[in-house]
């Protein structure tokens, strides 16, 4: 039973669990003890969407390691970024801003798809705070 071993639960779900557990602000200071260890040397295995929840969990937490971690996953989600909606463009770079990280060529690219793009006024904000704080 998955749930009794949590080893074996799929990335999408330990990407909730971190979600929560900040929204929550639990603290995850001690995340490498959950099954998620594996899952940061894979960030690129992971979808547009897992990304974007993981990197703004991870800038929103209490927890430097979490944060030095917003970096990777964006670097993870470069080569993808075409295929992230626009929530999760707009969360990528939110989560960039708040642990202080210009990444210039995230920046770029994203500034080209939001420009060619239907972004709400709050996410072009969102993206503008994270320009402006990184």
């Amino acid at each position: 039973d998955n749930r009794k071993d949590p080893s074996r639960w799929r990335s999408s779900e330990l990407v909730q669990l971190f979600w929560a557990f900040s929204v929550l602000q639990l603290d995850v200071v001690h995340y490498e003890h959950l099954p998620a260890k594996g899952l940061q040397n894979n960030w690129t295995d992971l979808p547009p969407r897992d990304l974007s929840l993981l990197a703004w969990s991870f800038a929103n937490s209490n927890s430097e390691s979490l944060a030095m971690e917003v970096g990777k996953i964006a670097a993870a989600g470069l080569p993808k970024l075409r295929d992230f909606d626009n929530q999760g463009i707009s969360n990528l770079v939110w989560a960039l801003g708040a642990v202080s990280l210009a990444d210039r060529e995230v920046f770029s690219r994203v500034g080209t798809l939001v420009s060619a793009g239907d972004f709400t006024a709050r996410q072009v904000t969102n993206i503008s705070w994270g320009y402006a704080t990184a």
